[in-house]
C-alpha cells in the first residue's frame, strides 16, 4: 500500500481556515478561499483538504469530479487494452483543482496529495466507471510534474491548457505493486 500524507486528509468543512491558503497559483487560491464551500454544498466536486491537526490551515487540496471523455481522445496504446470498437463516450475522473501551499512546494508533498487523490479515485472508479483520471494544466511547472507522474498529454485545450490522461489500470498498479508478480508464479 501507497503511504498517506501525514496528517489529515478530509473533505472539507467549516472547520478548515481557508483565508490565509496561498498556492502561488491566484486561480487556485481564489477557487479554494472563496467557492470550493459551494462546489461541495452543490456537489459540483469533492474538495479534499490536507491538514496537520489540531491546526486546520490547509497544507493542501484537490477537487475530484466525474466527467466523460471520448474515448477518440485517450492515448491508442489504452482504447487497444480496452479493446474498444467505436469510440464512445467513457466515464473518467476529472482531478480539477490541485495545489500545495507555497511555503511547502518542492519537498515532494505534491506527490502524496497525489497518491491521496489517486486512492480516492480508484475507490470511486469501483461504485461508478472511469477509465482513468484526466486533467488539465496550463502553466508550464505543472505540465512537468504531471508528466513526471506519468499522465500523458492528450493535446491542447483553449487559453493554454493541456489536457492529461492517466489510466485507472495504471492506478491500480500502484496501490497493488506485487499483483503482476503473483500473476507470474
Amino acid at each position: 500500500m501507497t503511504p498517506t500524507p501525514a496528517g489529515e486528509m478530509r473533505p472539507l468543512d467549516d472547520l478548515h481556515k481557508r483565508a490565509a491558503f496561498s498556492c502561488g497559483d491566484p486561480k487556485l487560491d481564489e477557487y479554494f478561499r472563496f467557492h470550493a464551500g459551494q462546489s461541495m454544498d452543490r456537489r459540483t466536486a469533492a474538495v479534499w483538504v490536507w491538514t496537520r491537526p489540531p491546526s486546520q490551515e490547509a497544507i493542501g487540496y484537490y477537487t475530484l469530479t466525474s466527467t466523460e471523455i471520448d474515448a477518440g481522445s485517450i492515448p491508442p496504446e489504452v482504447t487497444r487494452k480496452l479493446k474498444l470498437k467505436s469510440p464512445p463516450r467513457l466515464g473518467a475522473t476529472l482531478l480539477g483543482g490541485f495545489a500545495i501551499s507555497s511555503g511547502l512546494q518542492r519537498q515532494g508533498l505534491g506527490r502524496m496529495l497525489c497518491m491521496h487523490a489517486f486512492d480516492m479515485a480508484l475507490k470511486a472508479s469501483r461504485m461508478s466507471s472511469s477509465v482513468g483520471v484526466v486533467l488539465d494544466a496550463y502553466s508550464p511547472g505543472a505540465k512537468e510534474f504531471w508528466k513526471s507522474m506519468e499522465f500523458t498529454p492528450m493535446g491542447e485545450r483553449e487559453g493554454g491548457m493541456e489536457r492529461f490522461f492517466l489510466p485507472m489500470a495504471y492506478i491500480e498498479k500502484l496501490f497493488r505493486p506485487h499483483a503482476n508478480e503473483e500473476r507470474t508464479q
